[in-house]
């Protein structure tokens, strides 16, 4: 009926893409032949894909640990399990984080680099490979999170922490090149617009 009403005008084109988007949403299960490594401890509190080849998957949990699983599909294989390829504990090493994740980002063009924020006051750059730091950013106070600019001209990374502050942190430099004080409560969420480099939208427990 949808169908016939959009071919004789009745129906909004922008109608049926989204009857059949929430079909489908409707339709999600949990897979029966994929599933993840078990290698959590403890809860996820962050995760994200990776933009290039959409195939490494971060996560990062309460305890501080940070782990990447390859999501890679293995054609003919019946019942398949992603595996853990590189992890980093909570409090074992000098590059792990001692408290919860707040939040993981990939770097946009390139696997071989990913940032970690935590309530633990620092902003990490991994070198994935290695699976180590390369460059650590302390804040004055927890991280709730943080994003890194899409542009190509430019590595900075915005962080939003619990005292209201939002710190720009230049990954080439090693240094806070800004210091933003608009808001009054906690930043909850930041994020760069991915068409205009130097624009930058952050949203807080302050209602702005």
């Amino acid at each position: 009926q949808l169908l016939r009403d959009r071919r004789a005008g009745l129906e909004e084109e922008w109608t049926l893409p989204k009857v059949y988007a929430s079909h489908k949403w409707t339709q999600l299960s949990l897979s029966r032949n994929r599933e993840f490594e078990r290698s959590h401890d403890n809860g996820i509190t962050s995760m994200q894909l990776d933009h290039t080849s959409q195939r490494y998957l971060l996560s990062g949990t309460t305890d501080g640990s940070i782990f990447i699983q390859d999501t890679r599909y293995q054609v003919g294989v019946a019942r398949q399990t992603c595996p853990t390829v590189a992890f980093n504990r909570g409090s074992t090493t000098p590059s792990s984080h001692t408290h919860s994740i707040s939040e993981l980002k990939w770097y946009p063009h390139d696997t071989g680099i990913f940032t970690s924020s935590s309530m633990d006051k620092t902003l990490r750059i991994w070198d994935t490979n290695e699976m180590c730091v390369v460059e650590n950013f302390k804040m004055s106070s927890p991280i709730y999170t943080h994003d890194l600019a899409k542009a190509m001209k430019h590595t900075l990374t915005a962080v939003g922490t619990k005292d209201g502050i939002v710190t720009i942190c230049d990954m080439n430099s090693g240094s806070s090149s800004h210091i933003l004080k608009r808001h009054k409560k906690p930043v909850m969420t930041v994020q760069w617009s991915p068409s205009d480099e130097y624009t930058l939208a952050t949203g807080s427990q302050d209602n702005q």
